[in-house]
């Protein structure tokens, strides 16, 4: 009987530690559980950022509460050198990260103001560096992004909301504005929403300006669209590249 006891209160403890190292893994937000019947909710930049910073999360639902403003002169904001949300892990042109397979409803809010620095053979840039098969990301619109191309000799897959998508996009917008300034860059498959896309899109459209040197694979709406569907979309982006795939 006391073994049996002994037992039990292993298993119990050994749950209760089992629990609480998932709960504290997953990130900060303002409410919600994750699941489609009460997802997570994201109200402030602070909780986009955990939401970064937490790829165990990638599989999750999300809503979007409100307007967020990630303009990184406000205080507890940042400029990223990366993707904001399944960043690419590797300096590479293969992606190496973990990418959003959840699902992202901005609720017909936006996010403002992003800033991305972008540094030696960063790609996979955008809101989103990867959305994968099973993501879906709706209603949402991303506006003023900047993004300054001017360390690097390569950049592949960029878009303002993601720069790789293989999931499934549904009424979104982006207003963007790139410039590589540098000549010696190199860029490949870059979009004003999408930089390449393996997915579906439909109703979304993007606006701005795409100013780069050199590079293949450069488009207002999508920069290479691959066995990828896009229905009822359009951009008003002007695009400038010294390349003979635009």
């Amino acid at each position: 009987m006391e073994t049996q006891r002994f037992s039990a209160l292993i298993f119990h403890l050994v749950f209760c530690c089992i629990f609480s190292v998932n709960v504290h893994a997953s990130g900060t937000y303002h409410g919600g559980a994750g699941a489609a019947e009460d997802p997570y909710r994201l109200l402030r930049a602070e909780h986009l950022i955990e939401l970064g910073n937490h790829p165990e999360d990638y599989s999750s639902h999300f809503i979007l509460m409100a307007d967020i403003d990630m303009d990184p002169d406000l205080p507890g904001n940042q400029e990223f050198e990366q993707a904001g949300i399944a960043p690419n892990t590797s300096t590479s042109d293969t992606f190496e990260g973990i990418p959003f397979n959840g699902i992202f409803d901005g609720q017909e809010h936006r996010i403002l103001n992003l800033t991305i620095s972008e540094y030696p053979n960063t790609s996979y840039l955008g809101l989103f560096g990867k959305i994968g098969t099973d993501g879906v990301v709706q209603n949402l619109g991303v506006v003023n992004f900047d993004c300054t191309i001017s360390n690097s000799y390569t950049l592949f897959y960029f878009g303002s909301l993601t720069g790789y998508n293989e999931g499934t996009l549904l009424n979104c917008y982006a207003g963007v504005n790139v410039d590589s300034g540098n000549y010696n860059t190199h860029q490949e498959n870059l979009g004003g929403l999408v930089g390449a896309n393996y997915g579906d899109i439909y109703n979304s459209h993007s606006k701005g300006r795409l100013h780069l040197n050199w590079g293949s694979n450069c488009g207002g709406l999508v920069g290479y669209n691959g066995n990828g569907f896009i229905l009822h979309c359009s951009s008003s982006c002007s695009v400038y590249s010294a390349s003979d795939s635009i």
